[in-house]
């Protein structure tokens, strides 16, 4: 049995505009997904075979797949849950099997996969590791993403991460000072598929990255948050970029998807995909409408995000 582990992520700033080439600040979670893989020879009288097993952070199985090597690229996609193994395993060489062998893998996540943390990007993270694959390049077949939870769940620490003509960039971040933070994730259970909500707007951040007035804005900001000293800085750096970005866009920032007002020295800004999802909250902002979060999963930051390798 061989045994991977890739963390989940949290993207703090960046979103959208990290597909058009701008730097995204971004995290690695406290939890993530584990892959163990069985090969066993296969039965005489047998075919080679898949077995795919996927447990819940409940640890109950919600996907169950199994099927014949030499059949893969014949396979035709039968429920929703597989349709991404099914995709992975097609773009797999014929090396990648060996002749009179069987395979079980087994994964099984840490968090809730409704909570946006990368159930996806950590699957691809952990296959690409059993079978010595560039995950880079292979979430780009897949997805055609910017790759920068592929870069967390394969370096294992924050992140500035940039994309352009020669590929994934990025150095590594220190988020030592939001261990200074009251934040909380509030998790809204909603989870939002990124690619399908980025191509909505993509006419509004291709404005964005055409535009060098907006290009040099965004860049200030993120540039406030890789230098700040302090949490006021990096709270007030995070609702600009929030704001601008609404703006130009039109998607509905926290406040006016939950119909509040913000509050003085107060922090409420989405993670990852608008609308769903994560939102990030200080205490001042939690405490003043207590009762708008209460239906919800809240998480202290500090129990969520992964500070070193």
């Amino acid at each position: 049995m061989q045994t991977f582990y890739a963390p989940g992520k949290i993207l703090l700033c960046g979103e959208y505009l990290v597909l058009k080439g701008f730097n995204g600040i971004a995290v690695p979670t406290q939890k993530g997904q584990w892959l163990e893989v069985f090969e066993f020879e296969t039965p005489e009288n047998k075919k080679d075979t898949i077995i795919y097993t996927a447990l819940d952070f409940e640890g109950y199985k919600w996907i169950e797949w199994q099927g014949e090597i030499s059949t893969i690229q014949k396979q035709e996609i039968s429920t929703e849950s597989i349709d991404f193994l099914i995709k992975f395993l097609k773009l797999l060489p014929k090396k990648s099997w060996k002749k009179g062998y069987s395979y079980r893998f087994e994964t099984r996540l840490e968090f809730n996969q409704n909570w946006g943390l990368g159930s996806s990007s950590t699957f691809i993270s952990l296959l690409c590791q059993y079978f010595r694959l560039d995950p880079f390049k292979m979430e780009q077949k897949l997805f055609g993403g910017s790759g920068y939870d592929i870069a967390i769940a394969e370096l294992k620490q924050p992140l500035i991460f940039w994309k352009n003509k020669n590929g994934a960039n990025f150095r590594t971040w220190s988020a030592e000072v939001t261990k200074e933070s009251d934040w909380s994730v509030v998790f809204l259970n909603e989870k939002v598929n990124s690619r399908k909500s980025s191509e909505l707007i993509n006419e509004a951040i291709q404005e964005i990255s055409d535009d060098a007035a907006y290009q040099l804005q965004f860049q200030k900001i993120i540039e406030m948050i890789e230098l700040a000293n302090d949490i006021f800085t990096i709270e007030a750096a995070l609702e600009m970029y929030q704001l601008l970005l609404g703006q130009i866009t039109n998607l509905p920032t926290p406040y006016q998807f939950l119909n509040i007002k913000p509050v003085k020295q107060g922090l409420c800004k989405w993670l990852g995909a608008w609308g769903g999802d994560m939102i990030l909250v200080n205490n001042k902002f939690l405490e003043e409408y207590s009762n708008v979060f209460r239906d919800y999963q809240v998480c202290p930051w500090s129990e969520i995000v992964k500070y070193e390798k």
